[in-house]
């Protein structure tokens, strides 16, 4: 099994990851867990991800997500009608 996690924190994944019965599927090769820094995929220099102290601008975790996608081979896609849903599909 694969797991693919996106973090502005990927090293406190460390711990949890690193011991117990989740190292032992790891070891084992039964799981394969990537963790992916967001401020990897930052344009500027000082990896900055968002454009205000606590949320960003309107769809900046949206446009992480399609670089990131991209960065990997992958693909965003959306659905919505309006006043009632919007799915975003990851592949």
């Amino acid at each position: 099994m694969r797991i693919d996690i996106l973090s502005l924190f990927p090293e406190m994944f460390a711990g949890p990851f690193g011991h117990s019965i989740v190292k032992r599927a790891i070891d084992n090769d039964i799981l394969d867990i990537s963790v992916t820094n967001f401020r990897d995929f930052a344009y500027d220099k000082h990896k900055q991800v968002d454009d205000s102290p606590f949320g960003g601008g309107s769809g900046m975790g949206l446009a992480f997500c399609c670089r990131v996608l991209t960065a990997f081979g992958g693909d965003i896609r959306c659905e919505s009608q309006a006043g009632r849903y919007t799915t975003f599909s990851l592949a």
